[in-house]
């Protein structure tokens, strides 16, 4: 059965909350603009789990976005919803400053030129590749 992905999200523009499951990595994002994405990206349904993000990110109203990205693992199918993520953040007329802190476990080099084939198709988004022993997932 799948699970729908309710963020947790009050009146008006507040951050956005979603827990981490199985599958489906922790998503903290503040309205200042700081994202934090940490876990396994490997949803059954990925246009369902990003579409909340989408919608998100569509009503940032902040000159420059820090992304916090610790994601062990990510299916073809978040590949493409993790572009069209990042995107989306780009095409936001209010960003223009747009910074991934992409962090990926020690010899994970797929991990690592996933990020860099992100970074090539992005206008002015920047990427910092981080090597870490163990993310602490």
């Amino acid at each position: 059965m799948m699970k729908l992905f309710k963020p947790k999200v009050d009146s008006g523009f507040q951050n956005l909350v979603l827990n981490k499951t199985h599958n489906t990595p922790e998503v903290r994002f503040n309205k200042n603009g700081i994202l934090d994405i940490t876990g396994r990206l490997i949803p059954e349904n990925s246009h369902v789990f990003f579409d909340a993000l989408i919608d998100w990110v569509r009503k940032l109203e902040v000159n420059q976005v820090k992304i916090n990205s610790r994601l062990e693992y990510i299916n073809t199918s978040s590949t493409k919803g993790l572009l069209k993520f990042f995107q989306e953040i780009e095409q936001n007329p209010k960003v223009n400053q747009v910074e991934v802190d992409w962090y990926f476990e020690e010899d994970d080099y797929d991990l690592k030129e996933t990020g860099e084939l992100f970074e090539s198709y992005l206008d002015f988004t920047v990427f910092n590749y981080n090597e870490c022993i163990d993310l602490e997932i």
